[in-house]
């Protein structure tokens, strides 16, 4: 299991696109296709997730946006986040132990806030400014193997290295 997460225009689709050619991998599917419903499939899709990491479904998923995204996007949606404290602890604690990749796309802010014609749920557009500050903030909970990156400063080199390790550890590759 390797989760892309970021704000959008983050380059998050990109780079799980790259990472699925590059290695043979499969994109997680969540449990809708409307992105105005992904929140209410975002506990179900987390626990499988976890569950097909744990029993090693082949060839490993890159979810683009999966656990971590509802602690944003809730709040300028108008809704209850849908994970409570307790089961945000256990996944956090989930996911670092098992050491599963978390990339964290975060390139220039101005990049971020660029107008685009892609639909977006309510709330999204007019705050992406304060969207892209939470998950900043978001840094400072991510699990330790959680890696930075910013595709308009480096080439996605880094990435490649740590997602081909994580995968020849759990005998993918």
């Amino acid at each position: 299991m390797i989760v892309v997460e970021g704000p959008d225009n983050a380059g998050k689709s990109t780079l799980v696109r790259n990472l699925c050619e590059t290695f043979d991998l499969r994109e997680g599917k969540r449990g809708t296709d409307n992105r105005d419903d992904l929140w209410k499939v975002t506990v179900a899709d987390t626990h499988r997730a976890l569950h097909e990491a744990e029993v090693g479904t082949s060839p490993a998923r890159v979810w683009d946006r999966l656990f971590f995204s509802e602690f944003v996007y809730s709040k300028y949606t108008g809704r209850e986040c849908e994970f409570s404290e307790h089961r945000k602890a256990f996944i956090l604690k989930e996911l670092e132990a098992k050491g599963y990749p978390i990339i964290l796309c975060l390139p220039m802010k101005a990049t971020v806030l660029k107008p685009n014609d892609r639909h977006q749920m309510a709330g999204v557009n007019e705050n992406l400014e304060a969207i892209y500050d939470d998950y900043v903030e978001m840094m400072d909970w991510m699990p330790k193997q959680t890696i930075f990156y910013n595709y308009q400063t480096e080439s996605p080199d880094r990435i490649h290295s740590v997602v081909g390790e994580y995968l020849s550890n759990r005998g993918f590759q």
